[in-house]
């Protein structure tokens, strides 16, 4: 029998859940090749290529931490999956059927106003409706950002295999650590699922359905969740590592540490620092809530900001700017938030249904 979670790492785990929330949105703002060093440059590097690396990382390791509750114990991989069930799968689904209805809406409106169907929309045949809801392993599903709803599944559903040296003892969890640790900065340092169009399927497979580095971080999750380490670092030491995680991830950005391993260790002191720096004393509930509806909301808010900055050109013109590109992430959260508040103070169940009881 696993022991619960103490309450001050619950509240670290939802608070620092919010905060990834966020980062991910900045991570997703459409934006041009910006002219190296310029303002709207530097804000995207610093957003997008250092402060928000930590956010999926994280995900996977609080998921694993979480599924970790009764792992070894009677029936725990039934148990586990018929949890997820109404908080991921049904989720899942419904968010990629209702971004398939909006690309619907759109096909028409571009049908009936001569518009050319671009390459970015769904094919509407038989082959695109069951990529659209992921069951294609080698592309998108209609929600994009659902993509590790999907792999986190199927670490869930594979993790009688994948965890298996977990449940031998704590020395065969160290030998696997370790072993998923070497793949991971060996094979694919890079956290990113993005893969170039001419890409093979074992690498579109490898980054978009089953990535290596987000089993390193399920599987440390689940690691310490078994055999938790102390570790309490002073709120400046805390600082310290984040800013060095950060300032590392930065210079790889921009090319000054052409080192793939580096990312890797920078990635995992910002790790630290950030766990270190959430405050340990719990936000408002109405506001962690917050973290899946704005997850998987943004991107179909930030896509209409690109569609109007298309058509209106002096929009596009403050869109490019750095208060424009911090407006869009700034507005897509507050409409995403208002909606989900909305949708709990007048529809409660639907709401309970799309957010996963969230």
């Amino acid at each position: 029998m696993q022991s619960s979670i103490p309450p001050a790492i619950s509240y670290k785990l939802a608070n620092l859940g919010f905060v990834c929330a966020i980062l991910v949105v900045f991570i997703h703002i459409i934006h041009p090749v910006y002219e190296k060093f310029n303002p709207t440059w530097w804000v995207c590097t610093f957003l997008q290529g250092s402060i928000s690396c930590i956010a999926v990382p994280f995900f996977f390791f609080a998921s694993g931490y979480f599924f970790a509750g009764h792992l070894g114990e009677e029936g725990w991989w039934r148990k586990g999956l018929r949890k997820r069930i109404g908080t991921l799968l049904v989720p899942y689904f419904l968010w990629n059927a209702l971004f398939l209805a909006l690309y619907g809406v759109v096909h028409l409106v571009k049908l009936w106003q001569g518009i050319p169907i671009g390459g970015e929309d769904v094919s509407w045949n038989l082959y695109g409706i069951v990529s659209a809801f992921g069951l294609n392993p080698f592309t998108w599903s209609a929600c994009g950002v659902l993509w590790y709803v999907r792999t986190l599944l199927v670490f869930m559903a594979l993790s009688p295999i994948l965890l298996m040296p977990l449940l031998w003892g704590r020395r065969w969890g160290i030998a696997w650590m370790v072993i998923l640790a070497l793949t991971y900065v060996c094979l694919m340092p890079e956290t990113s699922v993005n893969v170039e169009p001419d890409a093979s399927a074992l690498t579109r497979f490898a980054k978009r359905f089953l990535p290596e580095w987000g089993l390193f971080y399920f599987s440390a999750g689940v690691f310490l969740r078994r055999w938790p380490v102390g570790l309490s670092l002073p709120k400046v030491a805390s600082w310290g590592l984040l800013l060095l995680g950060w300032a590392g991830l930065i210079c790889m950005a921009i090319g000054y540490l052409p080192i793939p391993y580096m990312k890797v260790i920078f990635l995992m002191v910002a790790l630290i620092g950030a766990w270190g720096v959430i405050p340990v004393s719990p936000w408002p509930k109405w506001l962690i809530s917050l973290a899946f509806p704005i997850y998987v909301m943004h991107t179909g808010i930030l896509w209409r900001f690109s569609s109007l900055g298309q058509a209106v050109p002096f929009i596009n013109a403050f869109l490019l700017s750095p208060a424009g590109y911090l407006a869009q992430g700034m507005v897509a959260i507050v409409i995403a938030g208002g909606v989900t508040l909305a949708l709990r103070r007048w529809m409660p169940r639907m709401a309970g249904v799309l957010f996963g009881g969230r």
